[in-house]
C-alpha cells in the first residue's frame, strides 16, 4: 500500500522536491520536469538558440531590429549571458510559432488552454480561466520560487510554490522602441510566459507580477519578447479506478470542512496525502454524507484516497486554503 501511495502520487502531483524525467533540447540545454496534475512541464525556461532541425534562430540584441523583426528571434535578457542560466532566454512570437519547432523533441509550446488546465487545477475556475487582466486569487504565488532573489519582494515574500512550478522573474522584451524607453523591462519583478495560441493576428500570454498573487491573461504581438516554459507532449498516465458516481467529495478547495458522500457503499476507508507521501489523515467513512474536519491540514494540495468495501480505490486532488 505505501509503495502504491508514493507512485500515485508521483502520478497525481508533486513539487519541486520530485522530478519525473529530464528533456534535453537541440543545443545539450538538459531540463527537469514536474509533474502538475495531468501534465508534465520543464522545470525551467528554455534556453535553446536552434530549431529543432538545427536552423540557428536569430539572436537580436538591438532594440530597433528587435522591434522590426517578423523572424523567429530570441535574446539574453539585457542581452547578458550570464542571465540565461537562471532565467533562460526571450523569444519573438515568431520563434514560437515557427513551424520548424522551438521546442525540444517530446514538447511543445503549451496553448492557451493548457494553461488554463494549470490554473484550474490551482483552483481557479473554468469561468475566471476564461477572462482577461489579472484572475484568480493566490494561483500566481502557487507558481511563483520563495526567494528574495529571483523575486525582489516589496512587501514579503507572498509565493507558496505549491505547485512546483518554481517560476522566476524573468523579465520581459518591448514590443515597440519608443524614445526614451527601455527594451528590456522588469527583471525580478515580473514573468512572461508565451502561449502558442493565436488571438488575431496576437498571441496569448501569461504574466505573474511581484505585486499579485494572482494571474494576468492577455495577448501581445509576436514582435514582444517574453519566456517560454515547455510541455510534454505526453501528460502524467495515472492508473487509478475513480468512482466518481458513487463518491463524491466537496468543496474544492476547501477551508474547514470536506464532506465525503458514499452513495453506493456501507464503509470504507479515507487516507488524505501531502505531496511527499505523508499520511495526514486516516479515516473511516460511512455511507451517506461524512464531515471531515480539515482545519489543521496546512495549506496546499493533498490527495484524498479512499479505499471502499469491495477493495477499489480512488483518489481526489484537494486544495486547502484555510
Amino acid at each position: 500500500m505505501k509503495n502504491f501511495i508514493l507512485l500515485l502520487l508521483a502520478a497525481v502531483f508533486c513539487n519541486g522536491n520530485i522530478h519525473t524525467q529530464t528533456v534535453t533540447d537541440y543545443d545539450g540545454n538538459v531540463y527537469k520536469t514536474v509533474t502538475i496534475g495531468s501534465q508534465v512541464w520543464l522545470l525551467e525556461n528554455l534556453k535553446v538558440s536552434h530549431y529543432r532541425n538545427g536552423d540557428s534562430i536569430i539572436e537580436t540584441k538591438d532594440s530597433i531590429p528587435w522591434a522590426a523583426q517578423t523572424n523567429g528571434a530570441w535574446c539574453y535578457f539585457k542581452n547578458n549571458p550570464n542571465n540565461v542560466k537562471i532565467y533562460g532566454s526571450l523569444y519573438n512570437g515568431y520563434a514560437v510559432v515557427d513551424p520548424r519547432g522551438l521546442a525540444p523533441v517530446g514538447c511543445h509550446i503549451p496553448t492557451d488552454e493548457e494553461w488554463k488546465t494549470l490554473e484550474m487545477f490551482l483552483g481557479m475556475s473554468a469561468n475566471t480561466a476564461n477572462l482577461t487582466d489579472w484572475r484568480g486569487a493566490n494561483e500566481g504565488a502557487m507558481l511563483k520560487e520563495i526567494d528574495t532573489i529571483h523575486w525582489h519582494w516589496p512587501t514579503g515574500n507572498a509565493a507558496t510554490n505549491i505547485s512546483g512550478f518554481t517560476a522566476l522573474g524573468s523579465g520581459w522584451r518591448n514590443h515597440s522602441n519608443p524614445a526614451g524607453y527601455t527594451s528590456f523591462i522588469n527583471l525580478t519583478n515580473t514573468g512572461q510566459w508565451w502561449t502558442s495560441t493565436y488571438r488575431g493576428s496576437d498571441l496569448w500570454m501569461r504574466n505573474l507580477c511581484v505585486y499579485h498573487t494572482d494571474i494576468y491573461r492577455t495577448y501581445y504581438p509576436k514582435q514582444h519578447g517574453c519566456a517560454v516554459r515547455c510541455i510534454l507532449d505526453f501528460g502524467a498516465k495515472i492508473n487509478v479506478q475513480n468512482q466518481e458516481n458513487t463518491i463524491q467529495t466537496y468543496p474544492n478547495p476547501v477551508a474547514t470542512i470536506l464532506f465525503v458522500k458514499l452513495k453506493s457503499f456501507e464503509s470504507a476507508d479515507l487516507q488524505i496525502f501531502n505531496s511527499i507521501g505523508r499520511e495526514i489523515m486516516k479515516i473511516p467513512l460511512s455511507a451517506g454524507e461524512n464531515k471531515i474536519d480539515v482545519s489543521t491540514v496546512p495549506n496546499g494540495i493533498v490527495i484524498a484516497y479512499i479505499k471502499t468495501t469491495d477493495g477499489k480505490y480512488s483518489s481526489f486532488k484537494i486544495i486547502i486554503k484555510h
